[in-house]
């Protein structure tokens, strides 16, 4: 999550080495004073580590009696990982946890936490997908699913939405949507033309942002109704996908398995020229320059009031 007014300076100076360094210079010293200036925040990001290890731990240990010591193992240390990453950025962008309004928030809100669980949750999914328990992938899937909804409806209704889940919010869900379709390619699920589309729809999302906000200007991140719609019918879909192969007989299921490869592929590639019209707009925008200041005083009246 870049800094713009750092990020003004470094394409000044031509993103040379020396630019570089001292853009994350900056950064770093403008996370930890931040940090600091917070301490209330700061026990809130730590506390909900501690408990999320706890809730993990507990997870892995239901893991280890329904399957197995060794996929146990891999969910609780990947996913503890996750979970250190999610911290850590939290920690380092406590100056983004406010209100649209410019207030602070005092703790992590439900929105935050609901965000921050899609995220850890994603090694495990993919670890459940890979040893073969599509069920209990497929409850992870849905849960996540489900967080995503609910965690932007919190945020709405409790009036707490921060600038930082506008924007950690849609990187978890890129993370999350494309780990599934890689997860779902590996065990022969869909083939190697969704896959590819749904890379190139992430990869223009991902790497576009990233090259506007450091080359132009800021994005703006926005939700859209297509967006919406789209990720709702995809959830249901892949769902779909993946209990047919789990609950339903090759023979019957395979009758209608094709059809939703096609549709899954289809919605994929409906959103691709949207993602472009999205990125084209915003770069745009960013490199428009503001409009110059008109004074609403005439020179003598200036001059008077320096001499006063």
């Amino acid at each position: 999550m870049f800094v713009e007014e750092y990020l003004v300076d470094l394409r000044r100076e031509g993103y040379t080495p020396a630019a570089w360094r001292r853009y994350l210079d900056r950064s770093f010293r403008l996370a930890r004073e931040s940090a600091f200036e917070r301490p209330a925040m700061l026990r809130s990001i730590a506390l909900a580590g501690v408990l999320g290890f706890l809730v993990l731990l507990g997870v892995s240990l239901a893991v280890t009696f329904g399957a197995g010591a060794g996929l146990s193992v891999e969910i609780f240390g990947q996913c503890g990982l996750m979970l250190l990453v999610g911290v850590a950025i939290m920690a380092g962008h406590v100056r983004l946890l406010i209100r649209p309004d410019g207030t602070a928030v005092e703790r992590l809100n439900p929105a935050n936490l609901l965000t921050l669980s899609r995220l850890v949750a994603i090694p495990a999914m993919l670890a459940l997908v890979r040893h073969g328990h599509l069920k209990a992938a497929l409850v992870t899937f849905l849960l996540g699913g489900f967080t995503d909804v609910l965690d932007g409806w919190l945020a709405r209704r409790r009036g707490d939405a921060t600038d930082f889940g506008r924007i950690f919010d849609p990187i978890v869900d890129i993370a999350f949507h494309a780990a599934i379709f890689l997860s779902l390619h590996a065990v022969g699920l869909i083939p190697d033309w969704v896959l590819i589309l749904v890379l190139v729809r992430y990869g223009l999302l991902a790497f576009g942002a990233v090259g506007i906000s450091l080359f132009r200007g800021p994005v703006e991140i926005r939700p859209t109704v297509l967006g919406k719609t789209t990720g709702v019918v995809m959830t249901l879909l892949v769902a779909i996908l993946v209990a047919g192969r789990v609950a339903l007989q090759a023979s019957v299921f395979g009758r209608v398995e094709a059809l939703i490869v096609l549709a899954i592929g289809f919605v994929e590639a409906i959103t691709i020229p949207q993602v472009l019209l999205i990125g084209w707009y915003n770069f745009r925008k960013a490199g428009r320059k503001p409009p110059p200041v008109i004074a609403l005083v005439s020179d003598d009246e200036e001059s008077s009031r320096r001499l006063r």
